[in-house]
Parts: C-alpha cells; structure tokens; sequence
C-alpha cells in the first residue's frame, strides 16, 4: 500500500509467504512443481540496514526522503538534527507543492490542514513530516513537537551526525 513501511509490510508478506510455501510444499510431494536451481547471477544480498542508511538527507528529493521513512521505519528509524538535537521521523508525506528558492532542510511552516511540519527537500521539492519522536521523548505529532521545540520557519535541520 501507498502507506506500508517496513513494519506493516512484514507481517503482510508473511502471511502471503506461508501460504506460498504450503502451496509448494504440496506441489513437491505431488511432483506438480518443477524443480529449477537458482540463477546465482541475478542473486542479490541484501544488508541489514544501519544508522547511515535511516539518515535523512535534505538534498533528496521529497519523495526519496518519504520513500527513505517509511523503508526504515520502525527500525533503525528515521533520524534528523535540528538545533543539535536529533528527531525519529515516524511518518511523512510529499506536499504538493515546489519550492523556489530555500535551501533543503529549511523549515517552511506548520500545517494545520494536513497537520504537520513542512520541510523543503531537495529539487524544489517539500516534505510534510507528521510524526516525530524527540530524542528520548515519546511518539508525538509532528507539528505539536514542533509548536513545543518553538521550532519556526527558516529554522534549519542538518544532516544528523553519525558516531565513529
């Protein structure tokens, strides 16, 4: 679905993958599935994801970043820094509207209609996050955490720094 993240997708596949298997496990026995070896040139791995992976950087566009959330949500999680202080972005959504002009990662206002904080990204693109985790706080609204942090437009999130 539109709005799946890695969470909410995991628990689908799983069930489509047991009955996936119970279909071929049946096959097998009645001698009704071929038996084909695996192509190992079109493998792929597939590491697991890491704190690097989860950061946000504001010089994508929206819709990398939106994609980028929900790929690591819930975990590691979506992180960015904003006044050296670092925020788990749970949710977002791409706005629909360009931007002229504003370096990516500055804040443009908050939302009433959607709710939310809205961020530009890059290519003139902007960012609605909707749900925000301070460091060490609790799962909030966007925009609540933001009226809370006094966070106002031209306020500027940077890459989050990462731990040697």
């Amino acid at each position: 679905e539109p709005d799946d993240t890695a969470g909410t997708l995991f628990p689908k596949l799983a069930v489509l993958g047991a009955s996936l298997l119970i279909e071929t496990l049946e096959g097998l026995a009645n001698g009704t599935v071929p038996r084909r070896p695996q192509d190992n040139s079109l493998a792929t791995f597939a590491p697991a994801l890491t704190l690097e992976d989860a950061c946000i950087r504001w010089k994508e566009p929206a819709e990398a970043l939106h994609h980028r959330i929900r790929g690591v949500a819930p975990r590691p999680g979506a992180v960015a820094e904003i006044n050296g202080k670092r925020l788990k972005i749970w949710s977002s959504e791409v706005a629909s509207l360009q931007i002229e002009s504003t370096p990516p990662g500055t804040i443009l206002g908050i939302s009433k209609r959607p709710p939310g904080l809205l961020v530009s990204a890059g290519q003139s693109t902007a960012l609605l996050l909707t749900e925000t985790q301070p460091e060490n706080g609790k799962r909030m609204a966007a925009d609540a955490w933001a009226r809370g942090l006094r966070i106002s437009p031209g306020d500027t999130f940077t890459d989050p720094l990462l731990p040697n």
